[in-house]
């Protein structure tokens, strides 16, 4: 699912149309998830450790939250 880990927004841009064709909604929701996120913090916030990323307030309040991460 390399469309879905994209911390671009074009690419989940052409990710949702193709996620609609495969008539999976679990799927769907999983990819408008993911979008969701990178439209809000523009990256993935459980991947900042990882990446040796300073997380902001904001990422951090979110990662606080039930099934935040992936």
């Amino acid at each position: 699912m390399p469309c879905m880990h994209s911390e671009s927004l074009e690419i989940h841009a052409i990710a949702i149309p193709l996620f609609e064709q495969n008539n999976n909604p679990d799927t769907l929701e999983f990819e408008m998830k993911h979008q969701r996120i990178i439209e809000h913090f523009s990256r993935y916030p459980d991947l900042n450790a990882v990446l040796k990323r300073l997380s902001t307030e904001a990422e951090l309040a979110f990662l606080q939250q039930p099934n935040a991460g992936f």
